[in-house]
């Protein structure tokens, strides 16, 4: 009797087993299947280091192995997703190259939109034209800084940084300097 309620609780554990496999493998399907609807995904990646773990030179080494890029903001690295990448296989290949390195991080996935079906639907085609316009709106009523706008519109230093350059090269917006910071108006 004893067998018997063993042998059904391993099939009833592999049976679970089995379906969460499959449920894993239908989310990455959907997940895939966005992705083919997105121009892009991008994963950032926020380090905390210790000092008894890894050296920040080899903990860089094994990002870039891992197809991450160093950025500068709010951030330390960014890796886009290809079409058709899986999102899960990118976060395994993450924490992969972290794993061993004593250094704590944190993962935030975000998703760009398709320009290619907005040209076909005569909408703006440009992601960036979209943040530049959504700055210009922030900055409507007074300055900000470039820190204070990647908070506010929930989009990574850098990004802000390269839409206030454009901007500022085509005159749309000014800037003064108060203290260590720019302030950005619109012109």
């Amino acid at each position: 009797m004893q067998r018997l309620l063993k042998k059904d609780a391993v099939l009833q554990i592999q049976k679970e087993s089995i379906l969460g496999k499959a449920q894993r493998k239908a989310s990455e399907s959907l997940l895939t299947h966005k992705c083919h609807m997105l121009l892009m995904i991008r994963t950032y990646i926020k380090l905390q280091f210790d000092s008894s773990g890894a050296k920040p030179s080899e903990v860089i080494r094994r990002l870039k192995e891992a197809g991450c890029s160093p950025i500068i903001g709010d951030f330390d690295f960014e890796k886009g997703l290809k079409q058709g990448e899986s999102l899960f296989n990118a976060l395994d290949e993450i924490h992969a190259a972290l794993n061993g390195t004593g250094v704590k991080y944190s993962v935030t996935t975000r998703t760009l939109p398709d320009s290619e079906g907005e040209k076909k639907n005569g909408k703006a085609a440009s992601g960036t034209e979209d943040l530049d316009s959504r700055i210009l709106d922030a900055i409507e009523k007074g300055g900000s800084t470039a820190a204070a706008l990647s908070k506010k519109l929930s989009v990574p230093k850098k990004e802000i940084e390269e839409s206030l350059q454009r901007l500022l090269e085509r005159s749309s917006i000014s800037r003064k300097k108060r203290g260590r910071y720019y302030i950005y108006l619109k012109n």
